[in-house]
């Protein structure tokens, strides 16, 4: 039987690109230490600031 108090900390990481499909993302504007799951709010901002930047780009 497995010991859950003999794994180490490593044994315990996710794999890369496994908090996306766990519906959390790294936020870029927070320090490497810290991380959030993104919001709906978030996405809205992020929408509205793409929107916002292709209205002041020539096409």
């Amino acid at each position: 039987m497995l010991n859950i108090n003999s794994l180490k900390p490593e044994a315990l990481h996710l794999p890369l690109g496994t908090s996306e499909f766990l519906g959390c993302q790294r936020r870029h504007t927070l320090p490497a230490s810290e991380f959030r799951c993104l919001t709906p709010e978030d996405a809205t901002s992020a929408f509205e600031i793409e929107r916002e930047a292709r209205a002041g780009s020539p096409e």
